[in-house]
C-alpha cells in the first residue's frame, strides 16, 4: 500500500519563500518561479547560499538538516517545505 505525505501548509511555504526572497538564496529571481526545480543541478543556489540556507532553516525552523540530506531528498523547495511542515 502506497502512502502519501500531505503537502506543505501554505504557512510554511509562505515561511520558506520568505527566508529564500529575503536573503537573496536563489541567484536567478525570486523563488516562486523554481519551487519544483531542483536549486542545486540548475545551478539556483550556490555552495555558500547551501551553507546559508541550512543554518536559516535551523534558526527558524528549529531543524537541522544536513548537506548531503538537503541536496539529495530535499533538492527543491516544495520537497523542503513539505519536509519542514511534517516537523
Amino acid at each position: 500500500m502506497m502512502t502519501t505525505t500531505a503537502p506543505a501548509s501554505a504557512d510554511t511555504r509562505q515561511r520558506l519563500a520568505r527566508l529564500v526572497d529575503n536573503n537573496d538564496l536563489i541567484i536567478a529571481g525570486p523563488c516562486e518561479e523554481f519551487w519544483h526545480s531542483n536549486l542545486f543541478e540548475l545551478g539556483l543556489v550556490d555552495s555558500m547560499g547551501v551553507v546559508f540556507l541550512l543554518e536559516l532553516i535551523q534558526e527558524d525552523f528549529g531543524v537541522e538538516l544536513d548537506i548531503s540530506m538537503l541536496t539529495a531528498e530535499l533538492s527543491s523547495l516544495a520537497a523542503l517545505a513539505d519536509y519542514l511542515g511534517r516537523r
